[in-house]
């Protein structure tokens, strides 16, 4: 196996280890992907990122330009009438999706106690390190700054 696939599985297990299914942890190594490399994109300026050359429309979250092919329509307001001005970014509507997968975590997991955290995503934009961490009951931490487990992309 390669060193990022490694990585990946060491992820895994340690995710089981805190009380979170294997699937739903693949699930957030999937989405933490896309958010590195549209961490990568929007800084080196990359498609669908805004460069200054092309056509793009601001998250209506982050405020950053995407391309209007990739904006999302969060579900609740599809049927509104100002859709088009509260669309999200690809980014958005992956760090929405790991937050998602994160509460299924530990709304499946009915052994804890009350005094437990559950698992909490921790997003930094920077493509240079890990841009999700993931914060877990635990208390374990494997990044500099010691606020949770790095969860491994393909870039980082």
């Amino acid at each position: 196996m390669s060193a990022p696939a490694v990585e990946r599985e060491r992820f895994v297990i340690a995710m089981q280890a805190e009380g979170m299914p294997e699937s739903i942890a693949r699930r957030i190594l999937r989405h933490a992907n896309t958010v590195q490399r549209l961490s990568a994109a929007k800084c080196n300026g990359d498609w669908p990122c805004d460069n200054g050359e092309r056509k793009v429309e601001p998250c209506a979250r982050c405020e950053a330009g995407y391309v209007p092919a990739v904006m999302y329509i969060p579900a609740d307001l599809r049927k509104t009438p100002d859709w088009k001005r509260r669309r999200i970014c690809p980014n958005c509507h992956a760090q929405d999706l790991i937050a998602q997968w994160c509460a299924k975590a530990w709304a499946g997991d009915y052994r804890r106690g009350g005094s437990l955290q559950p698992f909490a995503p921790i997003f930094n934009g920077f493509p240079g390190g890990g841009c999700v961490k993931l914060r877990v009951p635990s208390g374990k931490s494997d990044s500099v700054s010691g606020d949770g487990l790095c969860v491994p992309t393909r870039n980082y």
